[in-house]
């Protein structure tokens, strides 16, 4: 069952292309199989638009997923009509054009790392930013000189967090750049290196939190190349509306366990990825077995 079937052919007169819909909450490396199969049951594409709605993930998987996209298309677009957050936004980078509606929200990519389960007042996750800026908060909050503020920083920061703890922020920063830096080459070119980092780092290291809610406006006045379509706004949002109680934590039986936490859909097929107690590593099913089951 298609239920944004309507609103992909929609958006494919509009713009004389094909769509492709992926609602994840999590973009991770396992969503390349499935993502595959949807790529070639279409073929290749002279124009390819992917509606995506995500919360974020995994870089890696931003960049593996985004150069499977560009492997059947010479010509890709994003159209963000609700979520495009974290690692969603490095997706898009990959995209010539990227088109948001009024109610988009988009966030920083500043990467962070999960520790163990622990009581207290220590964080769960903490952005590398968290750590970049600490230095710029004994300055800033206490008055100290800057040299000793770093001084102080480094040490406080060894004392309480492991060092090769640092050394994985650092490179989680690289790999993020390299992500960025290499996707947006895919259509900047290679000549204008200087413009392209410009664009992505005041994604990657922002003053603001991981979570503040960024708009197209903002992402423009770094240098995205992105706008509005007003013919296809509505139907990119009824796709939102569709998707939201149907994928995520508003999913089906979500108390219980149960949800789905991947839509998968072009104007011929859709699969969603269903995770219950029995198989917490989901399974790809026809969504009428789990929306509409006998």
């Amino acid at each position: 069952m298609n239920i944004v079937h309507n609103e992909i052919l929609l958006i494919e007169k509009s713009r004389k292309s094909r769509v492709l819909v992926l609602s994840a909450t999590n973009l991770g490396i396992d969503l390349l199989p499935p993502l595959y199969d949807a790529l070639k049951s279409m073929g290749r594409q002279p124009k390819l638009d992917v509606v995506l709605i995500s919360r974020g993930g995994s870089v890696n998987a931003a960049h593996r997923l985004a150069l499977l996209l560009l492997e059947y298309t010479d010509d890709l677009s994003f159209i963000v009509p609700d979520r495009c957050e974290s690692a969603a936004v490095v997706l898009c980078m990959a995209g010539q054009e990227i088109i948001a509606g009024p109610a988009t929200i988009f966030t920083p990519v500043d990467p962070s790392l999960h520790g163990a389960e622990q009581h207290g007042p220590s964080p769960k996750a903490v952005s590398a930013e968290d750590i970049r800026l600490f230095p710029e908060v004994i300055k800033d909050w206490f008055g100290i000189d800057a040299d000793a503020a770093e001084d102080q920083a480094l040490e406080i920061l060894c004392e309480n967090i492991f060092p090769t703890t640092l050394s994985s922020f650092y490179r989680s920063i690289a790999e993020c750049r390299l992500v960025c830096h290499a996707l947006l080459s895919s259509h900047m070119g290679k000549d204008s290196d200087d413009d392209i980092s410009k664009i992505y780092e005041p994604l990657l290291y922002p003053r603001l939190p991981h979570s503040f809610a960024l708009t197209d406006n903002n992402l423009k006045s770094y240098g995205f190349p992105i706008h509005r379509d007003s013919e296809i706004e509505t139907p990119a949002w009824e796709i939102a509306n569709i998707l939201r109680n149907k994928v995520g934590g508003a999913s089906i039986n979500a108390k219980e366990g149960s949800r789905v936490d991947v839509f998968l859909a072009t104007s011929e097929l859709a699969r969603i990825r269903f995770r219950n107690p029995d198989n917490p590593s989901g399974v790809w099913t026809d969504p009428e077995t789990v929306y509409n089951p006998a």
